[in-house]
């Protein structure tokens, strides 16, 4: 039974990544298509507001893509000091709209929370998860979904249950008034494909995956549950003493400096899109479709670049392999990986010239940023 579960996981991995990596193409385009819109239009008109619905309807496409490959181990790659404060006002507001007239959505965010080393997408998937777990709880007959959100001191006493250190963590708790979890499965819940809902309901994987990214995020877990009562999930994070929160004065000048940046990517639409949005802010590009083109350019003139840009999934030659071949070129030429798979960050962990590894659909504000980083630096 072990054995072909782990068969089905693997099938629905391969499935999965074939999926999410054609489907970030898809919204990259999108996404891109439609910042370039809304800078050639008036940000006060109707228009403006439609586009912006459309960005941000994409962007969440982009999150949900992510939650497509949750069953797989969560990297710890993008773990920055966050502030949770808009993850979990971003998660209320939708589940304000979305739940159904029966079920009462309540929060509680206490002022000036402290921040966590955290990936803030596997954060937010991990509570909708939960919250997906609460309406499904509660959809019948009806009650309150409640998240929490507050700093947290646990003692020695509190935290050895938790397989935590004693010291200052943010707690976030999920928790519903619903019908509650029978003792007899309260320690299978967080198994994979252990359900209690219809097969057509989920994959059993919702509660595994929160399990995974609180682990990953060197956090605890806790449940409460008492049948006829309700349940509340209690997640600790490790607390943090810095912030990564860019002033908007900084993000002004993004592009400010200039530039000359090779960008190749087989993908005509973001070919077409991703350079004009670097043109906009300052910089030079020449963007190209076909790798070979790419490298013959540096061969015959390796100093007219200060950064390459590549897609990781191309024909013949892949982004790595791209940026292998150039560094034999010019060694001192950084580059950025760009891609619709999560593995490609794996793969470029053994090339010193990648600075960094965007998974599209990317935000174009940080790519700028640490473009502008990048060439400071160097």
């Amino acid at each position: 039974k072990q054995l072909l579960q782990s068969q089905k996981m693997e099938a629905i991995g391969t499935l999965a990544g074939g999926i999410a990596h054609d489907f970030n193409n898809i919204l990259t385009s999108i996404i891109n298509s439609t910042e370039l819109a809304i800078g050639d239009i008036d940000p006060e008109s109707q228009t403006a507001r439609d586009l912006e619905r459309v960005l941000k309807a994409a962007r969440r496409g982009g999150r949900v893509v992510k939650q497509i490959l949750a069953f797989s181990k969560p990297s710890q790659e993008g773990f920055r000091p966050t502030n949770l404060t808009a993850v979990i006002t971003e998660v209320v507001g939708l589940m304000e709209i979305s739940l159904p007239g029966n079920i009462e959505m309540r929060s509680h965010i206490s002022p000036n929370i402290g921040c966590i080393l955290a990936d803030p997408t596997q954060i937010y998937q991990a509570v909708m998860n939960l919250c997906t777990n609460a309406f499904q709880a509660l959809r019948e007959h009806g009650g309150t979904l409640h998240i929490r959100l507050e700093d947290v001191s646990l003692a020695r006493e509190e935290a050895k249950p938790l397989n935590l250190e004693a010291g200052e963590y943010i707690q976030l708790t999920v928790a519903d008034n619903g019908p509650g979890i029978a003792p007899s499965i309260l320690d299978k819940i967080f198994d994979p494909f252990f359900s209690t809902k219809d097969k057509t309901e989920g994959t059993g994987l919702g509660l595994t995956v929160v399990h995974g990214i609180v682990k990953a995020h060197q956090g605890g877990l806790r449940v409460d549950s008492d049948e006829g009562q309700g349940t509340a999930f209690k997640l600790y994070f490790p607390r943090v003493s810095w912030t990564d929160e860019i002033p908007e004065q900084q993000k002004i000048f993004f592009g400010s400096r200039g530039g000359r940046i090779l960008f190749v990517e087989d993908d005509e639409d973001q070919l077409n899109t991703t350079p004009r949005i670097l043109e906009n802010v300052g910089y030079s590009v020449t963007a190209l479709g076909l790798p070979q083109e790419a490298l013959d350019l540096v061969m015959a003139d390796p100093d007219r670049f200060e950064l390459l840009i590549t897609d990781y999934d191309m024909p013949a030659i892949n982004g790595v392999e791209l940026i292998q071949r150039i560094h034999a070129v010019n060694p001192r030429l950084p580059s950025i990986l760009i891609s619709g798979r999560e593995d490609a960050i794996k793969a470029a962990h053994a090339i010193p010239s990648i600075r960094r590894v965007f998974i599209k659909p990317y935000d174009t504000i940080d790519l700028t940023f640490t473009i502008n980083t990048i060439l400071e630096e160097d």
